[in-house]
């Protein structure tokens, strides 16, 4: 593998494994990370992203923590700028870095008709201001919180999902809603607590709302069998459900070998 790469390539791209393992605190390793991306020119940008979703899928775990935190089309305009970034998207499609191109754009939503479960509205909430929300969302007052996780103001959903009375079950409920606000899925994905559990990962790539550059970025962490169900699941965009099928057959040509 390494010798089909640049050794400044590698050696960047450990450093921002090691640099992802050793800051927790997502805002603080984006500083940091949006530091080291500015310096670099468009080349080496493009290498790098290239070689950290490859290693992903060869399954190296500190490399799937580097692509949920670094593969973010916002994140890397900000940090390299929108002419940059233009020219990445060229560089990629030159090189035939199709799978980058494709986990840095975000292709609409497939809508469906909503649920008859997911219309649940709870009126009396309507009228409570939102300081007052935000405050009852750190509550134990479980009642309350039941209603609450189906509010879809970002503020008073971080608060709900940092008080320890929520279970998987509540936050299951958030992001399985169709439609879901793409601000809900984003809040969950930069829970710290939450993001790690598996089930809310394999929940969130099978939302139909969720933006595709979400659900390409958490698609490494996924297992075989849970790869073959997105694979099939005609609901979910194409290129997520390509990309699961590149997957597994990656991981059938690596166990043949």
């Amino acid at each position: 593998m390494n010798g089909k790469y640049d050794y400044k390539v590698i050696s960047i791209a450990k450093a921002i494994s090691k640099l992802v393992s050793s800051i927790p605190e997502k805002k603080m390793l984006r500083v940091r990370l949006f530091e080291q991306l500015s310096e670099m020119d468009v080349e080496t940008v493009s290498e790098l992203l290239n070689y950290i979703i490859r290693m992903s899928e060869d399954d190296n775990i500190a490399f799937k923590n580097v692509v949920s935190s670094l593969i973010d089309s916002q994140f890397l305009v900000s940090a390299l700028g929108n002419a940059k970034m233009s020219d990445i998207y060229i560089k990629l499609e030159e090189k035939g870095y199709y799978n980058v191109r494709e986990m840095l754009v975000s292709y609409p939503a497939k809508k469906r008709k909503p649920r008859e479960s997911d219309l649940r509205t709870f009126p009396e909430m309507a009228a409570i201001p939102l300081g007052t929300k935000k405050s009852l969302a750190k509550s134990n007052r479980k009642d309350v919180l039941d209603k609450l996780i189906h509010e879809e103001n970002p503020a008073v959903i971080k608060n709900i999902l940092n008080n320890p009375r929520i279970t998987e079950k509540d936050v299951l409920k958030m992001i399985t809603r169709r439609p879901v606000k793409v601000e809900i899925i984003t809040e969950v994905v930069n829970s710290q607590k939450w993001i790690k559990r598996y089930i809310i990962k394999k929940a969130i790539i099978r939302n139909p709302y969720t933006p595709t550059k979400i659900a390409l970025n958490l698609l490494h962490f996924m297992l075989l069998q849970s790869l073959k169900e997105i694979a099939s699941d005609t609901q979910l965009h194409y290129s997520i459900r390509n990309t699961a099928k590149k997957i597994i057959q990656k991981k059938k040509n690596s166990d043949e070998q």
